[in-house]
């Protein structure tokens, strides 16, 4: 192998007989979850660690002689008697291999995080909508440099996500809570283990999609159940507003929108009871004090998006597909090419305010219908 890591190609005959150091063994403990994905997987002893008390492990690896040693190393394991089957390599830019992701429940990447770049926030922001643990690892030698205001290397800032406080802080960003920290000055490497709040199913953006989605697929014959719409990937994009309230903008004009248009020529003296969204709301059997509430609620919010702006909500979203490839031409045409799941009361406040754009996260979809065993080619 020409480009072997360094702790491995120091220790690569023990690590074939199976004594393997403890750089990789004492991360074993601080990997929580059943599935377990690994990003910068190396020459696979880690993922291979992991595999003996986990239920399924996957390894990516973008060099192609590292990934090459992991299968190698992976059969001279089983050759031994160890637990390997249930890991599983695969070769290639994790930005790719997103849709693997499913199903995973810990995110793991050792001193693979500051070659992320430009691509962090993509990663991220699918992780954080399938993982609910993160183990990042950084690099002690980086990290210290880039403390010291060295930025050397052919990545230069971004060695601070080699920090503890770049680990720490880019979990947070995307919602998790930090469990454990080891600090580079210990000596050791830093680690952050960070962990998410258990969502309920309803709130996910895979669900919501699907949720939604499903009862138009089925008008097509293109779906039998939910489970029929596989979600890839997602990427976080900008879109015009009106593209995003093409479905059901005759009903939104109506009834948000008209409701918006008076309270910000009127503020709050007005009588909203007499206007279509209340009457919405009763048609729905909202009891009134809830449907004070919600209007009320409206209006702070309009309040809010008019002094901030439309932002990308981290935990709520504005929810679309791009159906393009799914549906017909004609249905992309003369309905709506992006199917859109939530955020009708933001959309209607930022028509209002006459805002052109908006961030959106789009969820990239396929099908699997009908009983076929093909796939619909999602829009990337």
């Amino acid at each position: 192998m020409t480009n072997p890591s360094l702790e491995f190609r120091k220790n690569i005959d023990a690590i074939y007989a199976g004594k393997i150091p403890s750089k990789y063994t004492r991360l074993v403990p601080y990997v929580p979850g059943n599935t377990v994905f690994e990003v910068g997987a190396a020459e696979g002893v880690l993922s291979l660690l992991l595999a003996r008390s986990k239920g399924r492990v996957i390894g990516i690896e973008k060099t192609k002689d590292r990934h090459d040693e992991a299968m190698r190393l992976r059969q001279a394991w089983k050759a031994q008697g160890y637990k390997v089957d249930n890991c599983h390599f695969f070769r290639g830019d994790v930005t790719k291999k997103l849709d693997l992701l499913e199903n995973m429940d810990t995110f793991v990447a050792i001193r693979t995080m500051y070659y992320f770049g430009d691509n962090l926030n993509k990663i991220f922001t699918n992780v954080s909508k399938r993982c609910r643990h993160l183990v990042l690892g950084g690099n002690k030698n980086r990290a210290l440099e880039y403390k010291k205001g060295n930025y050397k290397g052919n990545i230069g800032k971004d060695n601070y996500y080699a920090s503890l406080d770049g680990m720490i802080e880019v979990a947070k960003t995307y919602g998790y809570a930090i469990i454990k920290t080891i600090n580079e000055d210990t000596g050791q490497d830093p680690l952050v283990i960070a962990r998410k709040p258990i969502q309920k199913a309803s709130t996910l953006p895979d669900y919501r999609l699907k949720d939604s989605l499903t009862p138009y697929l089925k008008k097509f014959n293109l779906v039998k159940e939910e489970n029929d719409i596989l979600v890839h990937s997602y990427k976080e994009i900008t879109l015009s507003i009106d593209e995003v309230l093409r479905k059901s903008w005759n009903v939104i004009k109506e009834c948000h929108v008209a409701l918006m248009e008076q309270y910000q020529q009127n503020g709050r003296s007005f009588d909203y009871t007499d206007t279509k969204y209340w009457q919405r709301l009763k048609l729905n059997n909202v009891d009134e004090k809830r449907m004070r509430e919600k209007t009320e609620g409206f209006f702070d919010l309009f309040d809010i998006i008019k002094k901030q702006g439309f932002e990308m909500h981290k935990k709520n979203p504005v929810i679309v597909a791009n159906l393009t490839g799914i549906v017909s031409n004609e249905f992309v045409d003369k309905k709506w090419r992006y199917h859109r799941c939530n955020g009708t009361h933001r959309l209607a406040i930022a028509k209002v305010l006459g805002i052109e754009k908006i961030p959106v996260l789009q969820l990239i979809i396929s099908l699997y219908g009908n009983g076929h065993e093909h796939l619909v080619r999602p829009v990337f």
